[in-house]
């Protein structure tokens, strides 16, 4: 009996020192490949909620920071500006970093590096949505909608990154959190390229499931100069469109009217129809355009002041699934309803005769009214009605400054600095019918 007894003190000691164990170091600092920090820019990064272990809440703290570091104890961001007088000498610097992680049991101080760099690092040149994969549906902004149990393999352009040239470039990929990638997907950091299979779907957490990824170029081994994010969802049912990039075309004034869009989406293969779909938002759509939730048909007036644009239609079906389509709204106003195409190129010469049909490039001919006009007036240039456009320049003579055969384009006009008639000087191509105006080109001389 008195043996049983010890027995179980012991049990209860070793229990009661286990709940009373300070935080305990998981997954070091070091190993979630941190950000290079960079003279004059801001630094920051946020830690894994994997860092420390603990049975009770942590908070976080810096043991002798560097003047430039502090720290967000609940967002678990490092951050701060690093300036040329706060870092020794050399193009990268080692910089030590004491993370203090305290709980209601005690402390535990993780012993870190960070470096700060001199030189400028890589940039992400070609983002996601421009080379996004095939293996599943894409859903803007950045993620591939795939079912479960798909083989997939793909491989991101070379010049994804832009290369300092002071610097080899290595590659890492990792969870969107640090955290190392699953056993279902691999990197191969040479060609940029990612295979694996998607997981089966008995072992979702609850399906559609999402899965953030990030590829890292790095100008300092182990440690991040920039990323790529990206996102796979994988679930049982797959909402898809056709198409995930709708192009609008607009002129202020004229009506617009899309009727595609919900021809455009489907649910495992079948119609969206509103039993099985819906538009669950439309964040950043200009106040001009609407969109009916019963029809799906996008519809507006454009004002004067409307710009070009892009906007987000989010749609949802009943097992969860959302799907992202871009919306980008065109809005022409030089060439509104009037002209197919942009007139070529072409050239001038001193004394020659010069012509140019606008017919081809104009969507309705007979019912177009053709006027031209030049600011200052130019003497060398004129409009010939009866056959659209007759322009005879004869008289660009080494007076005007021009050059024996000049480059002339629909954005560029330029007449050598110094001449007679000097100055900025714009040649307005216009035209006009009952409906629009518009202008064929603006040409400028300088």
């Amino acid at each position: 009996m008195p043996s049983l007894v010890v027995s179980w003190a012991m049990t209860a000691l070793l229990l009661a020192s286990l709940s009373t164990a300070n935080p305990t170091i998981s997954f070091p600092l070091n190993s979630q490949v941190p950000p290079v920090a960079r003279i004059g820019q801001l630094f920051s990064f946020v830690f894994s909620p994997s860092t420390f272990s603990s049975s009770s809440a942590i908070a976080y703290s810096l043991s002798n920071p560097p003047r430039w570091l502090s720290l967000d104890s609940d967002a678990r961001r490092l951050f701060g500006t690093p300036e040329e007088e706060d870092i020794a000498p050399g193009r990268v610097v080692a910089v030590p970093l004491n993370l203090v992680a305290t709980d209601d049991s005690g402390s535990t101080t993780l012993f870190a590096t960070l470096v700060v760099s001199r030189s400028p690092g890589p940039m992400v040149e070609i983002p996601f949505d421009k080379q996004a994969p095939d293996f599943g549906t894409f859903s803007a902004p950045s993620a591939i909608l795939s079912p479960p149990g798909k083989a997939f393999s793909f491989r991101l352009d070379p010049n994804t990154f832009s290369k300092p040239s002071d610097a080899p470039v290595s590659y890492y990929a990792t969870m969107a959190d640090n955290t190392p990638l699953p056993a279902w997907i691999s990197f191969d950091p040479a060609s940029l390229s990612f295979m694996g299979q998607t997981p089966p779907s008995e072992s979702l957490v609850q399906p559609p499931e999402r899965f953030s990824f990030q590829v890292i170029a790095s100008d300092v081994v182990g440690f991040a100069g920039s990323s790529l994010s990206f996102d796979i969802v994988v679930g049982n049912h797959q909402l898809t469109a056709n198409k995930t990039t709708i192009v609008l075309n607009a002129t202020p004034g004229i009506p617009v009217s899309y009727t595609g869009l919900r021809s455009a989406v489907s649910v495992d293969g079948k119609p969206a129809t509103a039993q099985v779909a819906l538009v669950a938002s439309t964040p950043n759509i200009p106040a001009w355009l609407s969109l009916d939730n019963d029809t799906w048909r996008i519809t507006g007036v454009p004002p004067g002041t409307a710009e070009s644009t892009n906007f987000t239609i989010t749609i949802c079906d009943t097992f969860s699934d959302e799907l992202n389509l871009t919306v980008a709204v065109n809005v022409t106003r030089d060439n509104a309803g009037l002209f197919r195409g942009t007139p070529p190129n072409f050239t001038v010469s001193p004394g020659a005769p010069f012509s140019f049909d606008l017919s081809p490039y104009l969507l309705s001919p007979l019912d177009t009214e053709i006027s031209i006009k030049t600011d200052p007036s130019y003497s060398w240039i004129r409009f010939n009605s009866n056959a659209w456009v007759d322009a005879h320049m004869r008289a660009l003579s080494r007076r005007a400054g021009v050059n024996p055969v000049d480059r002339f384009t629909p954005d560029s006009f330029r007449h050598r600095r110094g001449a007679a008639e000097g100055g900025i000087k714009t040649l307005v191509l216009s035209a006009g019918n009952s409906n629009a105006e518009g202008f064929l080109a603006m040409v400028q001389g300088f």
